[in-house]
This record gives structure tokens, sequence and C-alpha cells, in this order.
């Protein structure tokens, strides 16, 4: 017996080898994310994690095969434990080779979960010259648009500020330049995407909504290169490459055009200034083998300056208005490896969030030379610091571990006063606040046809003089049917202890972020979905349907008749006295149909969903649709390689108007007006129960690849066309006087429209 015993065990230990190492871009050494890795009779399957790195066991066979989209497939005969893997990008050359989609086709537990690499990116349709990845997420089915322009989103029935946005693991919290024509994120300095919109990972918590997870690259370790356009808009460049055989760099910077095209149409007496940069900063060192150092940075800035000079008889009176908003970021991150099966990742995150609206009005009058002055200020200022340890274990090929422990200190300044003499000292109150958690997950595939995600996440969350302990369950899972058809299934609960005030709903630089306190608790949300995916004729089209619902708990707005926009105060502003708590509901359906491969690539993604909130003194306590309540939305689009210098992309996108408070009818007042002997007066139904006119757009364009001339060059040049049979769009509505009806004047509603058609001139280099 203990013959057979030790006869079998030393047959499982000499059977059963785990495989280690990173998979890498031949090019330009770039880690590559989700890369699948399966033993060739199939018997193991993993996917690399966000740093390249992947542990395999293998049971009977040493030859082990590496495939991930855009990428040449690679089949290796195992002779060491530890591998590096490098994969060969696709040619660009048409002949013989098939075009991707920029949405991948791998399968995943996650419902709810795309993911988008750098290579996906840079073949989906550019937006005015500029490939952008918010702007490709709001396309996704489940995703609504903010305004006309906004990069905000608004992701099932979640609002702008309910989306964790994070760049190496530092959070971004206004990830919008120019009102949000473009979003902070350089394409050309982007590695990979991760969007979650309804299977959480127990590793992310903060935000209700949806989690936008974006790596930097890490710098060509091979080579120096370089990129970048210069357009119409905006220009940009990256510069990157290896210090030594341990160490590469990156370096990105982008900056707008406008303003001195700006300065061509305005008026001197009203001159008008606006610009935006971005800037992205990466040094790497591998230590060696067991240990690598990644230290990254990122600073936006947006600035707009108005001035206005009137000279009177009486008085002369000068005015100008300033409005700033900008991040800055840093990350320290070390990897380590402890063995073969255990992967740790400790991070250091800082963030630096401002922005501020300043007015100045100063009067001169002529015969004393008095002058009176009045100003206001508005503004949000958020510091973040976090530190996190992430730890990954593989059990084996059908189960393995993460956790995770870390800390956050987050300070708010929020500040809204106006004084009409002098401006104000500055005594807004300060917030500070205090995070500390855990949590686990398991991944766990019993069979080959089930995969499963379970974990928990606890937060201990503290601002004084409270203490919360939040509890956030996760679970998904897959199951194949047949031929590549998968049910998926997910439940989550998240919370959320920052939320965003403004006016408008729309999540503009000038709305205010504040704390979750000891009154206001934090947000929360319960998720549950359940989708059916499938994949056909070789994997070329995908189709999947989700449905979803969400109950929301906790949620801040200011109270009716609270406006940023018309504070008039002599002292500041108090916030917490002018805001409502209440809860609401979303659910809907989500298709999505995807051609991944050929000339003609390209989706289809359309919703209908419903959003409504409840507050018990707002709209006399009745439900409403809140500003992200969209019933119908759908999107089309499609890129056409025409040959190898010429393609062609078209984006046509549909969505039914956002509900706004308007005049539903009107009744004649007594009360004179003007010559009138009585007045026309407007009523209104309710909070938001009216509608913005349909919204629908489409944009095309055309990228042509020059022959080349120089052997280390390549060009492109891209001629893009926004709004391309000129929809007038609104931007917002508003109430003006009609005095034509012979009954008496009265308010009609009028609407303001922000973007004509646009057209945009890219030249595009890489050497």
């Amino acid at each position: 017996m203990k013959i057979v015993f030790f006869t079998l065990f030393s047959f499982v230990c000499f059977s059963q080898t785990y495989i280690n190492g990173y998979v890498r871009d031949s090019l330009t050494g770039e880690p590559l994310i989700g890369v699948n890795i399966i033993t060739k009779e199939g018997f193991s399957r993993v996917e690399t994690n966000n740093y390249g790195y992947f542990s395999i066991q293998t049971e009977s066979s040493k030859v082990i095969n590496f495939s991930i989209i855009g990428y040449k497939n690679k089949q290796i005969t195992v002779k060491d434990s530890f591998l590096k893997i490098f994969l060969t990008p696709q040619s660009t050359d048409l002949e013989g080779v098939t075009v991707s989609s920029s949405i991948s086709n791998q399968v995943s537990p996650e419902i709810g979960t795309i993911k988008i690499s750098s290579l996906q990116l840079k073949s989906t349709p550019a937006l005015l010259g500029e490939k952008d990845a918010l702007k490709i997420i709001q396309l996704m089915p489940g995703v609504q648009k903010g305004v006309e322009g906004s990069s905000s989103l608004f992701v099932r029935g979640g609002g702008s500020d309910q989306n964790l946005v994070i760049l190496d693991d530092a959070i971004v919290y206004n990830a919008n330049h120019f009102f949000g024509l473009f979003s902070v994120f350089n394409a050309d300095a982007v590695k990979d995407i991760s969007f979650q919109k309804g299977g959480f990972s127990a590793k992310y918590g903060g935000r209700i909504s949806s989690i936008i997870d974006i790596s930097m690259k890490e710098g060509n370790n091979k080579k120096i290169m370089g990129e970048g356009g210069i357009g119409l808009l905006t220009s940009r460049f990256l510069f990157e490459g290896p210090i030594n055989k341990k160490t590469s760099f990156l370096i990105a910077a982008r900056r707008t055009n406008l303003d001195p095209v700006l300065k061509l149409f305005q008026d001197k007496k009203e001159p008008l200034y606006y610009r935006f940069y971005d800037f992205n900063a990466k040094i790497n060192f591998d230590f060696n083998e067991q240990n690598k150092f990644f230290l990254s940075g990122f600073f936006g800035n947006d600035a707009l300056q108005r001035k206005s000079i009137s000279n009177g008889i009486l008085n002369s009176t000068t005015s100008s208005s300033d409005l700033i908003w900008g991040n800055a970021t840093a990350t320290l991150r070390w990897n380590h490896l402890f063995n073969l099966r255990w992967f740790t990742n400790t991070t250091l995150a800082f963030t630096d969030f401002k922005s501020s609206l300043a007015d100045n009005t100063t009067t001169k009058v002529t015969a004393d030379g008095l002058t009176t002055s009045r100003s206001s200020a508005l503004g949000s200022a958020i510091r973040d610091y976090t530190l996190k340890s992430d730890i990954e274990f593989v059990a084996n090929n059908k189960l393995n571990y993460q956790a995770g422990v870390f800390t956050s200190t987050r300070f708010f300044n929020p500040k809204v006063f106006t004084d009409s003499a002098i401006l104000l000292p500055d005594t807004s109150k300060k917030y500070k606040n205090n995070e500390i958690g855990l949590y686990l997950a398991q991944n766990f595939r019993p069979t080959t046809r089930w995969n499963t995600d379970i974990g928990v996440r606890y937060l201990l969350f503290a601002v004084s003089p409270k203490i919360y302990h939040l509890v956030e369950p996760r679970f998904s899972a897959s199951y194949e049917l047949k031929n590549r058809q998968y049910l998926k299934f997910a439940y989550s609960r998240m919370n959320q202890a920052v939320n965003l005030l403004g006016s408008s709903g729309f999540g503009l630089s000038t709305d205010l972020w504040v704390p979750s306190t000891a009154i206001f608790k934090p947000q929360q949300s319960e998720n549950f979905s359940i989708g059916y995916e499938r994949f056909f004729l070789k994997n070329k089209f995908t189709f999947t349907w989700e449905i979803y619902g969400r109950r929301l708990r906790n949620l801040l707005s200011f109270k009716d008749g609270v406006s940023l926009a018309v504070v008039d105060s002599q002292q500041n502003f108090d916030w917490e006295k002018n805001v409502v708590i209440g809860n609401g509901v979303a659910y809907g359906n989500e298709f999505l149909f995807r051609k991944n491969e050929g000339k003609l690539t390209g989706w289809v993604s359309y919703t209908y969903a419903k959003v409504i909130h409840r507050f018990e003194v707002l709209n006399s306590g009745k439900p409403f649709y809140p500003i992200q309540d969209r019933r119908h939305d759908l999107s089309i689009i499609g890129a056409y390689q025409i040959n190898k210098r010429f393609k062609l992309a078209a984006t046509w996108i549909y969505t039914t108007g956002n509900p706004v408070t308007l005049p539903t009818g009107f009744y004649r007042s007594s009360i004179p007006f003007g010559n009138q002997n009585s007045t026309i007066v407007n009523y209104y139904g309710g909070k938001n129960a009216s509608r913005l006119p349909d919204y629908h757009r489409l944009d095309l364009a055309l990228t042509l690849f020059p022959k080349k001339k120089r052997k280390y060059v390549q060009s492109s040049w891209e001629f893009g066309l926004y709004n391309a049979y000129f929809r007038k769009n609104p931007f917002d509505s508003y109430l003006k006087i009609d005095n034509t009806p012979k009954d008496g004047a009265r308010l009609q509603v009028a609407y303001g429209y922000l973007l004509p058609i646009l057209p945009s001139i890219n030249y595009n280099f890489k050497f």
C-alpha cells in the first residue's frame, strides 16, 4: 500500500509542473495584458495579468500556445520554469492578413466587462483627429453620453461622478478637456483599458456605477521611438526608449491649438483666451526577474479667461472671468515574485485635483473717480493619498486567489462665496476622511464549462465623528452551453464616499466635489445582471444580450431652487444646508452585435433603459426622471479598409433627449404686464417632466497612408467631419419672452446649440 501511495505521489509531482513568466510585445517590450495561454491538449488555460505575468500548471504536456487579438499566435515547447515570451504584432499589410476589430472577442466570466488594448484603440475611428478612450466607451451599450461634445459617462443609470476613473492606480476626478470635447487621456500613451459596468472585481471599489482602469505604456525597452500628430485642434508627441538594459522611459505631451486661432477672431474689447495641455511620464526599472519598479505621473490643465471693457459717459466697467481646472497624479509601484505561484503589487498613489471659477467686476465713476468692485469664487479641491498591496496566488489551474489591503486619506475643500465690495477671505469648510479596507476574491473553474468569480470587500470609512463599516459581496459566473455560447450572471454591492453637486447634472468643471459625512451616508448600489453571449462563423461575429437592474441609495442633490449659478451671499455657501437625500432604481436591456474580422469591422449597440429617482422633499415627493434617463440609445460604428492606402470610418449616434424642467402650459393672471391688462403665466408639470429633442449625429473619417519615402518613418493623414449633416442638437434650454401673442406676452422655450459641423485634419507620424 505504501509503495502504491509513494508511486502515485511521485507521479503527480512529476507530471504537474508550474510554469510562469511574462509576455511582451516583440517590437517594444511592452507587457501584454489578457493573453490567452493554453496547453496543447487544452487541459490548462490562464490569462496574463495587468503586468503581463502568468503562472500555469502543466499536467501532461509542455507545449503551450499564446494568443491575443492583434498579434500572431505562438506555440512553444517549454524547457525552463521561467519564460520570457515575445509576441509579434500582425502586419498592417492587408495581403494575407486579417484585420481585427477594436473590441476584444475574448470571453470573460465578468459580465459587462470590455477590454481594449492600445492596438485596438489605435484602430478605432478618430473623433476630431483624436483616438479617445472615453469616446469609445461612450459607444458601448449601457453607456449614455453627457451634453453635446461631452466625454461624461452615465453608465446604467449612474451619474457622471459614479464612475471610478484610474490611471496607473491613481484616481482622476475630472477626465475632460475643453468642456468634455476631449478626454485627458492621450491615446499614444495608453497601453490598456478595462471597463467594468456589471460584474465588478473585488479589487475595485469607491464608485457605484462603473470602473475604468487605464494603464500607461511602460516605454519601449528595445529602441528609441517617437510618434505624434499635428492637427487643427490639437498637437501631440510621444518619445520613448531604453536608458539601459534594465530601464526604459516614456514621455508624452499634448496641447490645444485653439488659442492662436481665437486671437484672430476675437474682439479686442472682449478678449477670450483658452488652452489645455496634458503631460505623461513614466520610468521603469527591472531590478531582476523577481522585482520591478515603476514611477509614473500625469499632469493636465485647462484655462479659460475672458475680459470685457466698456466705457460710458458716466462710468467705465472692467470685468474678467477665469475658469481653471486640472489633475496631477503620481504613482510608485513595486512588482515582486515570491515564487512561481505568488505575485504581489504594492502601490503608493497620489492625486491632486483643483477647479476654480473667479469673476471680478470693477466700475469706476468718471465724475468723482469712485471705484466699486464685486467678486465671486467657486471651486473644488481634492487631495488623495492611497497605499495598497495586491496579492495573486495560483493554487492550480482551476483555482486562484486575489487578496489585498488598502488605506487612503482624502482632503476636500469645496467653496462658493460672493461679496459686493471685496472678495471675502477663504473661510470655506475643509473636510478629511480616511478609508481602511481589505478584499478577498476567488476564481474557480470547476469544469471546462464553468468559470466563477466570488469575492468580498470590506471598508472602514471614518469621517469625524462617524465610522461606517461597509461590506460589499461580489459574484459573477459564466457557463458555456455549446458552440461558443455562454450564459453569464453577476451580483455586486458598491459604496461611494464622494459626491458631485451641480446645477446641470452633466459633471461640468464648475460643479462641487464634496465628501460623505456623519450626516450624509455614502452612496450605495446593488447591481444584478444576466447575459447571453455567442460567437459564430469562426468567431468573426459576436452577439451579446444583457439585462440589468440597479438599486441606488443615499443619493445627494441640491434642494429645489438652489443653483451654483445664482448663489448670492455675503458669506461662504454652506452646501450641507442645501442638499437632500434620495434613492433610485435603474434597469434596462442591452444589445451588442459586432464584426470582429475582415476588411469591414465595427459594431452596433442598442440600449433600452429607465432611471427613476425619488427624494422626499423634491418634486413633492413624487418620483421623477433624472438627467441621465435616456429611453433609447443606438450607436452604429464601422471601419472599412479600402486598400493599403485608404481607410474609411463612420459613426452614427441616436439617443432620446434628456429630461428637463420646462413649462407644460400657461394660465392668465389679472396682474398687468406692460401695456397688457393681464399676464400669461407658465406653469410646470413637475421636475424633469419634459424632454429635449432627440439627439443624433454622423461623424466621418478618412485615413490616408502615403507611400513610404523614408525607411524609418511612417505617416498618415486623417480627415474628419464631426456632425457631418449639421444636426442642431440642443446643448441646453432656457426661457425667453415672446411679445407676439395678442393676448399678452408669455415665456417661451428656446434651445441653445453648441457644436455645428466641424472639419478636422491631422498629420500623424511615427519613427
